[in-house]
């Protein structure tokens, strides 16, 4: 068994410009990534995953924030918390 595959969204604030700048490479890659996605009180799910949708928010001096939806590409593995 095993999980076939997983599609994930999640959104967020960028705590500095290295890390928009990396997610904003990776999905202009177009092309899988080694990731990981925690979540929260459930565990983490590890694999290959290529990030298909980003979109970014703010209000007028006020945070960047993004969501994005990533799609898996072979084993996912997770670890429960």
């Amino acid at each position: 068994g095993g999980i076939q595959s997983l599609t994930i969204s999640g959104s967020g604030v960028f705590t500095d410009a290295t890390s928009e700048t990396t997610l904003r490479g990776l999905f202009g890659a177009s092309a899988l990534a080694s990731m990981s996605f925690i979540i929260p009180d459930l565990g983490t799910y590890a694999g290959n995953f290529q990030i298909t949708s980003l979109e970014y928010a703010g209000e007028f001096n006020g945070e960047a924030t993004y969501s994005l939806t990533a799609e898996s590409g072979g084993t996912i593995s997770f670890t429960a918390a």
